[in-house]
């Protein structure tokens, strides 16, 4: 394990050139400026956005050097202000400019690192985490399986090192030091006889140098290889071989911008050569071990973990070392820094590995080679035993069901001295198998967090004992008989401030919470058969998301989940009101957009349209109805089969005994109307009127609208507008119409 502070270097800012080629009274962009220099002293956020803006609309095509220089910073303070105020989403699209500037200096001959361009990446990526519901399956699909060697079609094996309960584990890590250290020193300690273990050995190069990867290229150490591998085919468990770990920082690398013009990418083709060498004579000799390639989760400033990629051909799992102990600039919001390190605002270390998942992850299973959460660090980087705590129960709580391509877990179980202060950095959780008395001190708070999570993850808990789930999946992937349909929600912000999370089903509130995971549990056993809405809300400071999924239950107990989220819909918000209810008409077919993204929730509903969608509610079949017996209802109109099809059925009768008024707004009588007759047509046993409670203005009701007006109101289908007044006579628009059918098809549904 390396313990490194990175510090970012971003781009200077250079002072303008004195020569412009336009005067300043000429030039826009002084007033600007002036007005930007003025509202940078003020404080005011909303002001800085507004004047960073007015600088950036000046220069929409960045042609030149001085452009980049008087936009680059404007843009950078509208990011940061964004962040202030709690909308990270746009402070994620200006951190996006602002590294497509930076980039853009490379063409003017200025040294852009990669560290700089990975410190602006991982500020995109942090203020655009995407919350995302996730649902416990059992159905194996839903779990990315890949075929490689001793990789598990679902679940998720753990383990550490120095410490091996069988009933707790099943990994161990060896660490063994390349070309200097037999695997069989450690024979006592291998659990060697148990075929479902993992045994993964880290045969880390001892120096870390140029000078080592060459030797291991040139073949000098081929004999070692082999020797070792004879005593890994001898054993009856799974090896995994980890070769040359964390290479992306060594303390050797290339630590200057000299250096690495000359030895960079040396450095990495020569750790590539080692790889494939060492690679190709396991793949060959012992056949049934896998190749890890595993660097670090953040990488040398000159490098990137790509950089080091043997190649497919050559590795078998894709590892990564983890470790969320970094010391944080305090208060510091927009920290380029902080956010490189995944610390302070920041600290999420499932942003921190994300680039290594979504790199490999498509192809390759995934290990956390080491990870680890130091409790009582006396060096430089400060955490404390709580601090730790919180960190560990928040990656081990996702991990498995944000990255279900990690099929592997090995905590780095021990405790060791910091080579240049000689002080303690404690990680180890329960005793160690050997004599080391560092490995003595352990944190009992942590241990038991560890044993809890581990115990309740289903991932885990599938690989140790062939539970009833397998994992976790996106909600909506769901299609599987359930019991129980256990949700919960990845949502992280940089901030402090608390996440508030709501489930609703059917639009009635089911849960209220403010801590992660954010779990609801739904009894598939109370749902009717037919679909139903879940949605999920996701509030935090300025951000407000939404999302909804049909939830299906069929006869057998198969529970279909389908995203029902409107995301080409432009003119129907997820904070309306209205959303649920256009969600589940659109998604169930109910109702259709009108085209160029719009579905008009405002546009009053015609009798032509109500009827239309009471009929594909019915699934009439337009085949039969090519007739019309309404003289203003012309044959071959997208709505004649089905006014047909309601007139047959005694659902309307006409404005007329011959006029249907196919283009007149329907009323919120007529709809009663229409709605009852439907229901009556079809045996649904909606209430009678009861005769309780009328509304207010009754006397406006139509004598022959008012029963059905009472018996929908008594079903839950429409209700009063305020003030206890119906409106009669008011015209009810899509949006309205989506909220009646949703709530029609609920009822009906609840009463078969």
């Amino acid at each position: 394990m390396k313990i490194r502070h990175i510090i970012c270097a971003l781009l200077a800012v250079l002072t303008f050139a004195s020569s412009l080629p336009v005067s300043a009274a000429a030039d826009p962009y002084w007033a600007a400026q002036a007005e930007y220099k003025a509202a940078i002293g003020s404080g005011d956020y909303n002001r800085i956005i507004k004047a960073g803006k007015a600088i950036e609309a000046i220069y929409p095509n960045l042609s030149d050097r001085t452009q980049l220089d008087r936009v680059m910073m404007p843009v950078l303070a509208v990011a940061e202000s964004y962040a202030s105020l709690g909308q990270f989403r746009n402070a994620a699209a200006y951190y996006q400019k602002y590294l497509k500037i930076t980039k853009l200096y490379a063409s003017y001959g200025v040294t852009v690192t990669k560290g700089t361009v990975n410190s602006i990446m991982n500020m995109v990526e942090h203020d655009s985490v995407k919350p995302t519901v996730y649902a416990k399956t059992g159905d194996t699909s839903n779990i990315p399986y890949y075929g490689a060697k001793n990789e598990p079609v679902a679940g998720t094996y753990s383990g550490m090192c120095d410490s091996f309960d069988a009933g707790r584990d099943k990994a161990f890590l060896l660490y063994v030091l390349f070309s200097q250290e037999e695997i069989n020193k450690y024979d006592w300690a291998v659990p060697k006889d148990d075929p479902d273990l993992i045994l993964t050995v880290a045969w880390n190069v001892p120096h870390e140098t140029l000078a080592d990867l060459e030797e291991v290229a040139s073949g000098v150490h081929d004999a070692y290889i082999r020797r070792n591998l004879e005593y890994l085919n001898s054993l009856n468990c799974r090896v995994m071989i980890r070769f040359g770990a964390e290479v992306n920082c060594w303390s050797s690398m290339p630590s200057t911008q000299a250096a690495y013009d000359k030895n960079g990418a040396k450095f990495a083709d020569t750790f590539k050569k080692a790889f494939r060498r060492v690679a190709d004579i396991v793949h060959k000799e012992c056949p049934g071990a896998a190749m890890i390639f595993s660097p670090n989760e953040i990488s040398g400033w000159f490098f990137d973990h790509t950089d080091f990629y043997p190649g497919d051909g050559y590795v078998d799992w894709v590892g990564m070392s983890t470790y969320g102990n970094a010391k944080a600039s305090e208060g510091i919001l927009s920290s380029l820094n902080d956010a490189y390190n995944c610390v302070g605002y920041y600290e999420n270390q499932l942003t921190r590995i994300k680039s290594i998942v979504e790199t490999y992850g498509n192809r390759k299973p995934i290990m956390v080679s080491e990870c680890g959460f130091c409790y009582r660090s006396e060096s430089d980087w400060l955490q404390n035993e709580s601090h730790a705590v919180e960190a560990m129960r928040f990656f081990l709580t996702y991990l498995t069901m944000v990255y279900p391509q990690v099929k592997a877990i090995n905590y780095f179980n021990t405790n060791f001295k910091n080579p240049s202060t000689g002080k303690v950095n404690y990680y180890a959780l329960f005793p160690g198998r050997t004599n080391d008395t560092v490995n003595r001190t352990v944190s009992t708070k942590l241990a038991n967090l560890y044993t809890e999570l581990m115990g309740a993850n289903p991932a885990v808990q599938y690989s140790l004992c062939n539970g009833n789930y397998c994992g976790y999946t996106e909600l909506k992937n769901i299609d599987e008989v359930l019991d129980y349909l256990e949700m919960s929600v990845y949502a992280w912000y940089p901030t402090s401030s608390p996440i508030n999370v709501e489930y609703a089903l059917d639009t009635v509130s089911q849960l209220k919470t403010t801590s992660y995971p954010y779990s609801c549990s739904i009894e598939t056993g109370t749902l009717s058969v037919g679909t139903h809405l879940v949605s999920v809300g996701v509030k935090c400071l300025a951000e407000n998301e939404r999302y909804v999924y049909t939830v299906k239950r069929g006869q057998d107990g198969r529970i279909t989940v389908k995203s029902a989220d409107l995301d080409e819909i432009k003119d129907v918000k997820k904070t309306d009101w209205f959303y649920d209810y256009v969600a589940f008409c659109m998604s169930t077919g109910l109702l259709n957009g009108v085209g160029s993204g719009k579905f008009e929730p405002k546009t009053k509903l015609t009798r032509a349209m109500f009827v239309t969608i009471l009929g594909r509610m019915a699934g009439v079949d337009v085949s039969k109805y090519s007739s019309t017996s309404f003289s203003d209802v012309p044959a071959g109109k997208w709505y004649t089969p089905y006014v047909e099809w309601a007139k047959e059925t005694g659902v309307v009768n006409g404005v007329s005994a011959t006029r249907f008024d196919p283009n007149g707004l329907v009323t919120r009588e007529q709809i009663c109307a229409m709605l009852v007759r439907y229901a009556d047509s079809n045996g649904i046993g909606l209430p009678e009127n009861a005769g309780g409670q009328k509304f207010a203005d009754d006397s406006k009701i139509s004598g022959w609208a008012k029963e059905s007006v009472y018996r929908a109101q008594a079903a839950g289908i429409v209700n009063g507008k305020g003030n206890n007044k119906f409106d009669p006579r008011a015209s009810a628009t899509r949006a309205e119409g989506a909220t009646i059918f949703m709530r029609l098809v609920l009822m009906i549904q609840n009463l078969t």
